[in-house]
């Protein structure tokens, strides 16, 4: 029993791993995907590719389907936290050494211009990555798509101080703005709790209750640039609450014991245009996901549309939990490689590969040494002793449920000034994000 646990483990960090090259790609396809603004016109080309056979009629190769900078960047993170096993400067000296690295590895994939900047400001060995200072436009979701593989290394509860230090230094290595590496906290902490099966409705109310203010004491702790760090927190959390009123999963006068959702409408589950008109109401540019705070909203609200125990009555029929992910997380005319490759992450290390067509990502660009990685960060993270623990403690955490319908925030025009000042890479990222690497 105990061997098939481990199995079923091991898995689900390799899909984690594997899975988020696959999101990446689709959503990247080449660039072609992710400068397409709109959505419709992917849909109908994926009809056209598969013969309406949907992800199951996808071959996902190295030679049409490369990965972008966001698989190459998370797997500069990977080598870095396998190389050094505690947290601190010789860590993030060494993920900063493989951000570096990793580098000339990015002719044809978009690199973004800000974490060109980040790399262009440290040494080869990774001295430097404590150097770049706080940056009102430093809001990007460059951060956030990098950092998945911190939640497999430091995934119990009792680590959730090194994946803080973790994200936010690693995020702020290019991304100096609590817009932009929140983002990062956010992917690393979904992931650990898709390895502690914690229930997906209760993961951005835990993030909002439970995670934010220890986030907030870390930058004051650190001493970095404290208080112009902690003024422009506001932004980040205004949207992810406005975003989990209006999924109704919380109510506003309540905190996290509150739960009513989530839910969607049919408008959103069935009209691609009022899916992402919903999106667009969150992010910075009008293009959903570009950003550190609505990069992980997007694969989030992707992720609990997949979520096996999803009862919403609107559900598309004989469609798989996998491909209503990749559907809504990577098939859509925003930043869709970032939110592609967070959700499909997030997936893997709910499900391993239960549900995903082997041709997805069978012959995946390097699909060998992202199995690899995965390998070595369970080695790296989880004991027997962890996986006797975790098969004990059964299935997902309990919700509770409460009748009351939540209206949304309305956002403060003080609010959304401040964002338009934090926000991402415009849409410009579309025009060869090479010519800024």
């Amino acid at each position: 029993m105990q061997k098939v646990a481990r199995r079923v483990m091991k898995e689900r960090y390799i899909a984690s791993m594997v899975l988020g090259g696959v999101g990446d790609a689709l959503g990247y396809y080449g660039g072609h995907w992710e400068f397409c603004f709109d959505g419709r016109q992917i849909l109908r080309e994926l009809g056209e590719l598969t013969k309406e056979k949907g992800l199951s009629g996808l071959k996902i190769t190295g030679d049409y389907w490369c990965v972008s900078d966001d698989t190459v960047m998370n797997m500069a993170t990977a080598e870095g936290l396998i190389a050094v096993k505690d947290v601190g400067d010789e860590l993030f000296q060494k993920i900063g050494s493989r951000y570096v690295a990793c580098w000339s590895d990015m002719n044809g994939r978009a690199p973004g211009g800000t974490c060109g900047a980040g790399v262009r400001a440290m040494e080869p060995n990774g001295k430097g990555w404590n150097t770049i200072e706080f940056r009102k436009q430093a809001g990007g979701c460059g951060a956030a798509m990098r950092s998945m593989c911190i939640g497999l290394r430091f995934w119990k509860e009792s680590q959730l101080e090194d994946l803080i230090a973790c994200g936010v230094e690693s995020g702020r290595m290019s991304h100096h703005h609590p817009t932009g590496y929140l983002g990062a906290v956010v992917g690393a902490l979904f992931t650990s709790y898709s390895i502690r099966d914690v229930s997906p409705p209760l993961w951005g109310v835990k993030l909002m209750d439970e995670v934010l203010p220890k986030v907030k004491e870390y930058i004051q702790k650190s001493g970095r640039q404290v208080d112009e760090n902690l003024k422009d927190f506001e932004y980040f959390e205004n949207h992810w609450n406005n975003f989990l009123v209006a999924r109704q999963i919380r109510t506003l006068s309540n905190k996290g014991e509150v739960m009513v959702g989530p839910k969607w409408n049919d408008s959103w589950a069935n009209n691609y245009e009022d899916r992402y008109n919903f999106w667009k109401e969150f992010a910075y540019t009008g293009w959903p996901g570009a950003s550190g705070h609505d990069a992980p909203l997007v694969a989030y609200d992707a992720l609990l549309w997949g979520w096996k125990n999803n009862k919403s009555p609107n559900l598309w029929k004989d469609v798989g939990e996998w491909e209503r992910t990749m559907v809504v997380g990577a098939l859509h005319g925003g930043d869709s490689d970032s939110t592609g490759t967070m959700a499909a992450a997030w997936y893997g290390a709910m499900y391993g590969f239960e549900g995903v067509p082997e041709c997805n990502y069978d012959e995946l660009e390097y699909v060998d040494r992202l199995r690899k990685l995965g390998e070595d960060l369970y080695a790296m993270s989880m004991t027997e002793e962890d996986v006797k623990g975790l098969e004990a403690a059964g299935k997902e955490e309990k919700i509770q449920f409460q009748v009351d319908l939540p209206t949304v925030v309305e956002e403060k025009e003080s609010d959304k000034k401040d964002g338009e000042e934090e926000g991402d890479e415009k849409p410009a990222k579309r025009q060869k994000r090479e010519e800024d690497s």
